[in-house]
């Protein structure tokens, strides 16, 4: 079909930005948080923010720690709750140059749902009357928890730095 019209695409509301073509790379990969056990990098795909859990270094190589990544993966693949982050599966990443031309080496790692908020750790030292204000947190929180005994599983690191409290909510 010909159409000798053309049309005026100036008004669309459409940014140049989510005009840019999807990669299905992660970019803009960065260290967010290291402990002995794992480190947590944030990164960018699809236009979309996740976390990635991966091993430190040292433990990349070790059969009992991979196979401790692998269960964790299978255990939050089974879980669907909205007080529960989402995982969406486990790659093993090549190496990274950020922008400073630094490498960042991530390798096997957890994709995880990005959590816009902080933890409750932070929330609680910033906001020392945080359960007064939001009783409703408690509920929320206990909701998660109750699914995941209900499904046979016990979370056995929760404290509060390992609880986010969201921005929107």
């Amino acid at each position: 079909l010909s159409n000798s019209k053309s049309y005026d695409n100036s008004f669309s509301e459409f940014s140049e930005e989510a005009m840019q073509p999807l990669s299905h790379q992660f970019s803009e990969v960065s260290l967010v948080k290291e402990t002995e056990t794992h480190w947590l990098f944030r990164a960018k795909r699809f236009g979309r923010w996740y976390m990635l859990k991966a091993l430190p270094p040292a433990m990349r190589n070790s059969e009992f720690h991979l196979q401790m990544l692998h269960k964790e993966m299978e255990v939050l693949m089974q879980l669907r709750h909205p007080g529960i982050e989402d995982c969406l599966g486990m790659e093993h990443l090549a190496d990274y140059t950020d922008s400073e031309g630094k490498l960042i080496s991530v390798g096997p790692c957890i994709i995880l749902e990005y959590i816009d908020g902080e933890t409750l750790a932070e929330t609680i030292k910033d906001n020392s009357s945080f359960f007064t204000l939001h009783s409703s947190f408690l509920d929320e929180l206990l909701d998660a928890l109750a699914y995941m005994h209900t499904a046979g599983i016990t979370h056995r690191d929760l404290k509060p730095s390992n609880i986010m409290v969201t921005h929107n909510g």
